[in-house]
């Protein structure tokens, strides 16, 4: 997901590196200010990113099933929807 937004963020000439700026970027400028992408890219990102940081940060935390299907399928879903937009603006199809 958060390499997907890289590539956003390079096709849309916006400077990141911090993973919470990626973020909370997309969020404010895609979903809320442009509305280009639906509101649930926005919480399926949150949530992943909240995984990520206790799988990698606290050490009695084991992901289960569940959450890795919820990861996995976000992943997927997000993925798709970041590339779709890519494939849909002008500029790549010049």
């Amino acid at each position: 997901m958060f390499h997907s937004l890289k590539a956003l963020f390079t096709a849309e000439e916006i400077e990141s590196e911090k993973r919470s700026f990626i973020i909370s970027e997309f969020g404010f400028r895609f979903i809320n200010q442009r509305r280009e992408f639906d509101r649930q890219y926005g919480r399926n990102l949150n949530k992943v990113f909240e995984y990520r940081e206790m799988c990698d940060y606290k050490t009695m935390f084991e992901a289960d099933e569940t959450i890795s299907k919820f990861c996995k399928d976000s992943d997927k879903e997000f993925v798709d929807e970041i590339e779709r937009y890519l494939r849909s603006v002008s500029w790549l199809e010049e």
